[in-house]
């Protein structure tokens, strides 16, 4: 029997700044190794430790995480329009946003707030 749930480790809490001001219901939120750069994604260098949704006003929570270096990755995405429906391809998001930080031995994780970029305005 496998068993999924971790009881060791602190979890992490969150949210996205600025959240509200995107306009999106809910964005994609990864917890990879402390390696992860976009190159490193394409290998099995990087592992994934959770991945959820944050909620409306743009906070979340991960499961437990061991002691460690993390960095947590968002990535919010507009509705499909028809047009992106019918075609292949992976669609680009909108916001993206990434913060490295640190589940400590001892001691309640720091609050992760992660600043969002407009990947449509570079800002």
């Amino acid at each position: 029997r496998v068993n999924f749930i971790r009881v060791a480790g602190r979890k992490a809490k969150g949210r996205l700044l600025d959240w509200k001001l995107t306009g999106l219901d809910h964005a994609m939120i990864t917890v990879l190794s402390a390696n992860a750069t976009d190159k490193s994604l394409d290998t099995l260098a990087v592992t994934l430790f959770d991945a959820r949704s944050c909620d409306a006003e743009g906070r979340f929570e991960t499961e437990p995480l061991v002691p460690g270096n993390y960095v947590l990755r968002v990535r919010a995405f507009e509705p499909l329009t028809p047009e992106q429906l019918r075609t292949t391809g992976q669609p680009v998001p909108r916001f993206e946003g990434e913060k490295a930080f640190t589940v400590p031995v001892e001691g309640e994780v720091p609050l992760v707030e992660v600043p969002l970029i407009d990947t449509k305005l570079g800002k």
